[in-house]
């Protein structure tokens, strides 16, 4: 199932295999950006 909108940044949360990586986060299981955080991964 798809994940929810990534936001513009923020730390990268792992979370569900099936959801795309964040823009600039490290290749990994898939993950979600925090719209709030400071646009680091």
């Amino acid at each position: 199932m798809p994940g929810p909108p990534l936001g513009p940044g923020g730390p990268w949360i792992p979370l569900s295999p099936d959801w795309p990586d964040s823009p600039g986060a490290p290749s990994g299981p898939g993950g979600t950006c925090d719209p709030s955080g400071p646009g680091t991964d």
